[in-house]
């Protein structure tokens, strides 16, 4: 299951295949969900690296908290194609996260975020 162990890689497409596949984020203490490309190629994912599903992101060769907090953003993937947060594709990120068994949605500017709790 996702939430066991997953890896998140990258790589460089060439003419002849794929190179420079890096493993960012996962193994076996750390699940990956929702990776997910921002349009000035920053990616995004949640991971619970932490102990709390919170988001990350990748970005000049460099893996960066973007929410640090004591919040689930992710939930179970029972189902396939669910999304926790959404990107706006203009600095800004719409999250929707977890405390205490109640469900919140904040927009937050992914240049500055800082912690919510």
């Amino acid at each position: 299951m996702p939430w066991d162990t997953t890896t998140l890689y990258v790589a460089d497409l060439a003419e002849s295949g794929l190179s420079g596949i890096t493993a960012l984020a996962g193994g076996a203490e750390e699940s990956v969900v929702e990776p997910r490309w921002d349009s000035d190629g920053t990616l995004y994912f949640v991971s619970d690296r932490s102990n709390w599903w919170n988001l990350f992101r990748y970005r000049d060769r460099q893996v960066t908290s973007v929410f640090a907090f004591e919040a689930e953003i992710a939930s179970p993937l029972w189902t396939l194609g669910q999304s926790n947060y959404g990107l706006t594709g203009d600095g800004r990120a719409m999250v929707r996260y977890t405390v205490a068994a109640r469900d919140r949605l904040v927009d937050r500017r992914l240049l500055r975020a800082r912690s919510l709790c």
